[in-house]
């Protein structure tokens, strides 16, 4: 028998009812219990409060930590690094959502399994079977398929009978790619030298899983009570649904037909415009163009702040927007006089003065050297010529002479800097960063 010791990592947001229920459940396990000599001291419980709400005092077996809201991904990687540093050795961690219900059983199982598991699968991961919240006996999935993304489930909504759950029943070899986050647990050796990527939600698990490398193996009486993935689209999600799948086969398939994804997504983005769903095709856009900033630029952007610009322009300027084709367009000093097919005379178009045109890239101009579409600039760390963090452009200022950026950063005064040479030292897009110069007394002139 092998001396097993396994950290749960949670990550919460402001479901406080959920999180201190499961918290409290887990504390009334035999893994808390001074008189079991089996199961005590064998189980941490690390929880990572995205909403820097949770009330939970830290104890011999309880580690609770609050963090900035760095989505899922980051909540999990925080927790991996208290893990790291914590001065217990241990055997595997568990990856479970906030949101899950489950009986202990699923737990004492999985010990039992673990101290015992034979030595060729002890760097294999388990992944927790999900059962439907609002239907109790209908197993929803007991790990995924991701077949490029297209995802598939394994023993999909399977109806649970005494006759064929036989709990503790081990099957190795599933044909799973990956478990998913609601339960999911890996062993250390694995976790100790590898981080999750900052996706903020979704296909976090499905990255971390195909690099793993190892099919999970699932374990009948191992799962959780879950929500289903149908009951939680919504316009915001898309952004992310779109963006990270991009990202994983990018990673782990680079070799596949890319026309053929463009294709893909071209159907999608034209089912919402057909549809009249402007704010679900707007979000399908950015969250490819974001994916073509690359690698580089995930990892360095601040997801929390890019998170909220996405929930800002949510709705507001897409849910009513019309498209026309254009006809013809010509240049008259410095105006552009644009002319769309099915619009003959100026009273069927003088109802649109003073709304927002927007050009699709592949229609844009082209820009000179320096230039930039003030798109691809929202959004890039600032930082001054000095080293100092000056947080992220977040807004353009047309004023007529020059450009102003807005640079915002939490806790401090926004900064309004003149768009001009003096000031902007270098714009790195690929990196997603701008270098400025402050000005003698400018920061002065911009505090309230």
């Amino acid at each position: 028998m092998k001396n097993i010791n396994i950290a749960v990592n949670i990550c919460t947001y402001h479901r406080n009812d959920f999180v201190e229920h499961n918290i409290s459940k887990l504390l009334q396990s035999k893994f808390f219990d001074l008189t079991d000599r089996d199961y005590y001291g064998k189980l941490h419980i690390f929880v990572i409060d995205n909403g820097c709400e949770l009330e939970c005092h830290d104890g011999d077996f309880l580690h609770v930590f609050h963090n900035k809201n760095t989505g899922g991904s980051g909540g999990f990687q925080r927790g991996i690094e208290e893990i790291r540093n914590s001065n217990i050795d241990f055997s595997y961690v568990i990856f479970m959502d906030d949101d899950v219900k489950f009986e202990l059983d699923a737990f004492y199982i999985l010990y039992d399994f673990l101290v015992n598991v034979p030595e060729q699968y002890e760097l294999n991961p388990v992944a927790g079977r999900m059962f439907c919240l609002d239907k109790p006996d209908i197993q929803y999935t007991a790990a995924e398929i991701w077949n490029y993304g297209d995802l598939k489930h394994v023993e999909y909504m399977r109806k649970i009978t005494p006759d064929d759950y036989c709990y503790g029943n081990v099957v190795y070899d599933s044909g799973a790619d990956y478990g998913g986050w609601w339960f999911c647990c890996f062993p250390m050796s694995f976790v100790r030298t590898n981080d999750v990527l900052p996706f903020f939600i979704h296909c976090d698990d499905v990255e971390y899983g195909l690099r793993c490398g190892r099919a999970p193996i699932i374990i009948e009486g191992v799962h959780v009570w879950h929500e289903t993935f149908d009951k939680r689209q919504t316009p915001i999600m898309l952004y992310y649904d779109t963006r990270n799948p991009l990202f994983v086969n990018a990673i782990h398939f680079p070799w596949l037909d890319s026309q053929a994804v463009l294709n893909k997504w071209h159907e999608t983005i034209t089912s919402y415009h057909v549809a009249g769903d402007f704010v679900s095709e707007y979000y399908v856009i950015r969250g490819m163009l974001d994916f073509l900033k690359g690698l580089k630029w995930l990892k360095h952007v601040d997801s929390e702040r890019y998170h909220r610009r996405l929930l800002n322009m949510k709705g507001n300027k897409w849910k009513n927007a019309i498209s026309w084709r254009v006809a013809g367009v010509k240049f008259f000093k410095n105006m552009v006089i644009v002319k769309f097919k099915g619009i003959d005379n100026i009273n069927d178009v003088e109802k649109y003065r003073k709304k927002s045109l927007y050009v699709t890239r592949e229609n844009a101009v082209k820009l000179k050297k320096n230039e930039y579409f003030i798109a691809d600039l929202i959004g890039l760390q600032a930082e001054s010529d000095e080293g100092e963090d000056l947080g992220e452009l977040s807004d353009v200022l047309q004023t007529g002479a020059n450009d102003v950026y807005v640079l915002s950063k939490e806790g401090t005064d926004d900064i309004l800097l003149p768009a001009i040479k003096e000031c902007v030292k270098e714009v790195d897009l690929e990196n997603g960063k701008i270098i400025v110069h402050l000005l003698p007394g400018l920061r002065e002139l911009n505090e309230k």
